[in-house]
């Protein structure tokens, strides 16, 4: 999983690279593939994916995503003590 953005602000717009190589914007995400796209970002994923972009990047796409995820009313994972808070 990685984005195709390198520079500039991640937002709903932006398109992910699913593990298939397949881009896909955030917003044409289905909710479960939402939800699972954000457990990869939170190292949280059940089958061990892992995230492969900039380390500096991650929070910024865990954030459009989070906040996707709230928009369309879904509930996510609860934070764990070692994580930041999403804004």
């Amino acid at each position: 999983m990685s984005s195709t953005s390198t520079l500039g602000e991640v937002t709903r717009e932006s398109k992910w690279r699913e593990m298939g190589g397949r881009l896909i914007r955030i917003c044409d995400m289905d909710d479960h593939h939402l939800l699972c796209a954000i457990r990869v970002l939170r190292n949280m994923s059940p089958i061990g994916t892992k995230w492969h972009g900039i380390p500096s990047r991650r929070r910024m796409w865990l954030n459009a995503m989070a906040n996707e995820a709230y928009a369309r009313g879904l509930e996510l994972d609860p934070l764990t003590e070692t994580e930041p808070v999403h804004e």
